[in-house]
């Protein structure tokens, strides 16, 4: 699903003490928007939302970023293209008894520059993949029936 996100969630960016190479230069404005399109997937993605709501658990948050690929996709250096994964996690509801749970999503995107400014946002998105895994049950939350 390509999806635009919500807001205009804009990153700093000054290129001209930017690390040396392009492809560096490149990771670090990505790793700077990664929060934002993590809260993005959390609260206005359909298909994150009903995944995680099959869980029962509570409380989901990004809990790490593995930033695959990120490079500049033209000559004006203005979009840069990038792969990423994010790792969220959620805590067992206190009512029911579930497990924790974790969910793996794989996203492809594009980072635009808003003008000259050095400002960055994200122009993009689309999920390819949302994996959803359980913990174990919490012991002390699973009922003994002897």
């Amino acid at each position: 699903m390509n999806q635009t996100p919500d807001g205009d969630e804009r990153v700093p960016t000054d290129l001209v003490n930017a690390p040396s190479s392009e492809e560096t230069c490149a990771r670090e404005i990505v790793k700077a928007l990664l929060p934002h399109l993590a809260d993005t997937l959390l609260s206005s993605n359909e298909e994150v939302a009903s995944a995680l709501a099959e869980t029962n658990a509570v409380s989901w948050s990004s809990d790490a970023y593995i930033l695959e690929s990120a490079r500049f996709s033209d000559a004006a250096a203005s979009r840069i293209r990038f792969a990423v994964t994010i790792r969220l996690s959620g805590n067992s509801s206190t009512e029911q008894a579930c497990c924790d749970a974790a969910a793996t999503l794989d996203v492809v995107g594009v980072a635009l520059a808003a003008d000259e400014d050095g400002m960055w946002f994200l122009g993009g998105y689309t999920l390819v993949r949302c994996k959803i895994s359980s913990g174990e049950p919490n012991p002390a939350e699973t009922l003994d029936e002897t």
